[in-house]
């Protein structure tokens, strides 16, 4: 009879985990902790734990829990075991800014068994999040498009959905919002495909809040805001702190571009304060500048040069240069306009510095890119170019500007056809 219960604790455990009651899930997996399982159960159940606490926001406990499975593996001297292990503490690394660890986590996992990693479509998307907050987008991009290719060798649709909803985001990141909408809305279709009674289907609202985005750049804010509002109902159901925040964040922003600046102050300041809580630090950038900008409008200059220079110091904290970049670009502004034309130059020099580093510049033309909303495209190096010269065909400019590879092709367009 105890053995038969043992056995029904963890699926217990995992039913309520595919259910999204995720709290009561993490305490059925303690509770078999208690059970003094054996070492291999032992990991698993540290493993789900793990995965619990990530789907609710709560970064550091999940890592308490990555760490424990590592020390498991290490004590079992089991390479599949070292193998998930590497990985959670990947994941857990990558949403808390730590993108260095993140991208060696990743690699050590893919070096213990490659050919065999049954994660390593994962492994390869965290690589790309992690180059991404590191700002080295032609990396980014190689692994986005290595795990898609895994995708669809596989047939993995759940890996297709993620991949096209983080390409959607580093898209949108760098103002080019059609092709970020072009591939949040791939993933849109595909998250809408999934049954209501997958498991899968909780990422129908981080797909829905990665959309809104591109949608409220571009003026669309009805859509952004319906999309916004069924993601936070559904994130608030199921303790998903993650996407409330990015909806509470655009929803501020949508108050401020609207010019309602009292409204867009405490949506800003509630989702730093959660962000902060979770260890979100590239997020709680995102809300400093968005509160510099709204006390900019509330003629508060002072003030939203103190929240600008607090965004710049976590984002150079963190190591995200496009971050760092923006921040540049607002205190740039700011000390122009009240007319310190010293620290505005310095702020431009610093600007144009991190453009030359972050690999912004056209591939082909060699003018810099992200100033402005257009359509950008990809090199098969790996390297962004403007979208204008992509089409444009000058047998002067057959060669990649920055690393002088011919360009043979253009891969952004294979990824949204898939």
């Amino acid at each position: 009879m105890g053995q038969k219960i043992a056995k029904k604790e963890p699926e217990r455990g995992a039913r309520l985990y595919d259910e999204q009651r995720f709290e009561e899930a993490i305490e059925e997996f303690k509770l078999c902790l208690t059970r003094k399982p054996k070492s291999s159960e032992e990991f698993l159940l540290y493993g789900q734990i793990c995965r619990c606490y990530l789907d609710i926001g709560k970064t550091g406990e999940a890592l308490d829990f990555a760490n424990k499975q590592m020390e498991q593996a290490n004590q079992s001297n089991d390479n599949s075991m070292k193998s998930e292990a590497f990985f959670h503490l990947a994941v857990c690394n990558e949403l808390i800014g730590e993108f260095s660890k993140s991208i060696s986590f990743c690699r050590n996992s893919l070096q213990i068994d490659e050919t065999q990693n049954q994660l390593k479509a994962y492994l390869y998307l965290c690589l790309g999040n992690s180059y991404v907050g590191l700002s080295e987008f032609p990396k980014a991009w190689k692994s986005y498009y290595t795990a898609l290719s895994i995708a669809h060798t596989n047939g993995d649709k759940l890996i297709e959905i993620l991949v096209n909803t983080r390409l959607g985001i580093l898209f949108t990141s760098l103002n080019d919002y059609d092709g970020g909408i072009d591939y949040c809305s791939k993933a849109w279709d595909l998250v809408n495909d999934i049954k209501e009674s997958d498991p899968n289907i909780k990422y129908r609202r981080l797909v829905g809040v990665s959309l809104a985005v591109p949608y409220r750049k571009t003026g669309r804010y009805k859509d952004c805001t319906d999309l916004c509002e069924d993601a936070m109902k559904v994130a608030m159901l199921y303790g998903d702190t993650v996407v409330q925040v990015r909806c509470m964040v655009l929803f501020a922003d949508i108050h401020r571009r609207r010019g309602d600046n009292e409204r867009a102050l405490p949506r800003y300041e509630s989702a730093l304060s959660l962000m902060e809580r979770i260890g979100d630090r590239v997020g709680q950038v995102d809300a400093l500048l968005g509160m510099s900008k709204t006390h900019t409008n509330l003629l508060k200059p002072q003030k939203a040069i103190e929240l600008a220079l607090k965004a710049l110091e976590i984002a150079q904290k963190v190591g995200n240069k496009l971050q760092m970049l923006r921040c540049h670009s607002s205190l740039k502004s700011l000390y122009f306009d009240t007319r310190e034309t010293t620290l505005s130059s310095r702020h431009h020099t610093l600007m144009k510095q991190l453009a030359e580093e972050t690999d912004l510049y056209c591939g082909m033309c060699d003018d810099m890119m992200g100033q402005q909303p257009e359509r950008l495209s990809v090199l098969i190096c790996g390297h962004f170019i403007h979208g204008r010269c992509s089409s444009a065909k000058s047998e002067s400019r057959q060669f990649c500007a920055i690393c002088k590879k011919k360009p043979v092709t253009n891969l952004s367009s294979a990824a949204i056809d898939g």
